[in-house]
């Protein structure tokens, strides 16, 4: 029989590969994986905290509330209420920044590790949607993301004539916003 990741559980730690392990909190209840932390990891986490040891791994420090970002990009100042540190985030589990390479019959592969995260008895894959920055962020520390904002917003204001590609939600709001600012 092929070992699962979950054949070994251990209650008091999971190991995390190269000798980091997430503490277990709530013994005798099961670890889940959530890979991914934007919208629909960050709910699953927050809904199974209290009743079982949640690993969160995103490969950013902070949550980005992307809905806000169109304004962001003629409002900088703005850009650090959209972004959410994890490190208060849940009560009994804990966020681990690291990026997902692989996941396999052996466990979870990240980059940097030459060991497999294994223990979990559930994993949740929630790595969601990806858009073109300004919409989502890359930066994976917080720090890096304002003057990236800051760096658009000139832009904007400098700009002679924006041509905005795409006429859903997101392209509308963002025309709205800009046009909003800096009317004709």
């Amino acid at each position: 029989e092929r070992s699962h990741p979950s054949n070994h559980h251990r209650i008091d730690r999971v190991n995390m590969g190269n000798a980091l392990f997430a503490k277990v909190k709530l013994e005798g209840r099961p670890v889940i994986v959530i890979i991914g932390a934007g919208y629909a990891g960050t709910q699953a986490a927050l809904s199974l905290d209290k009743e079982f040891n949640v690993i969160l791994i995103t490969r950013t420090d902070y949550f980005l509330h992307n809905v806000g970002t169109p304004r962001a990009v003629v409002h900088p100042e703005l850009t650090e209420s959209y972004l959410l540190p994890y490190d208060k985030m849940l009560k009994n589990g804990q966020v681990i920044q690291a990026q997902v390479e692989a996941i396999t019959t052996e466990g979870i592969k990240v980059r940097g590790s030459d060991e497999f995260i294994k223990g979990y008895k559930y994993l949740i894959i929630a790595t969601g949607t990806s858009y073109a920055f300004p919409f989502k962020c890359i930066p994976a520390s917080r720090k890096e993301v304002p003057q990236l904002y800051q760096a658009v917003a000139e832009k904007i204001k400098s700009a002679k004539n924006i041509v905005v590609v795409g006429g859903g939600s997101t392209g509308l709001e963002t025309c709205a916003e800009i046009a909003e600012e800096y009317p004709a």
